[in-house]
C-alpha cells in the first residue's frame, strides 16, 4: 500500500559573507509501506528547523529498504502518528 508523506529537504548554501545558510523545502512523496524498516523521532531536525514556522512541529526519520540498499529520509510528523498511518499498532 502506498502512503503519502511530506519529505523535508535540506539544502546548504554559502552566503555572501561566507556563512552557511540552511534552506528547507517540502515535497509530497509516496512510500510503499512494505519498504519501511523503522521510524524514529528526529530531535536534531526538530531543533534546527526554523522556529518561525510551528514550534510544536515534530519530525520523523524513516529508514527505507531499497533492494540491497538503505535510505533515510526525514518527514513531517510525529513517529507515533505515522506508525498508525502505515497500519501499525498503537505505540505507548
Amino acid at each position: 500500500m502506498l502512503i503519502k508523506f511530506v519529505k523535508v529537504q535540506e539544502k546548504n548554501e554559502i552566503g555572501e559573507s561566507h556563512t552557511l545558510n540552511k534552506k528547507f523545502s517540502l515535497k509530497e512523496i509516496f512510500l510503499n509501506s512494505t519498504s519501511i524498516v523503522s521510524l524514529e523521532d528526529d530531535e536534531y531536525f526538530t531543533s534546527i528547523y526554523p522556529k518561525d514556522n510551528n514550534k510544536e512541529q515534530k519530525f520523523t526519520r524513516i529508514k527505507i529498504n531499497i533492494g540491497n540498499l538503505g535510505e533515510e529520509i526525514v518527514v513531517v510528523g510525529d513517529s507515533k502518528l505515522l506508525m498508525k498511518k502505515i497500519g501499525g499498532k498503537d505505540v505507548e
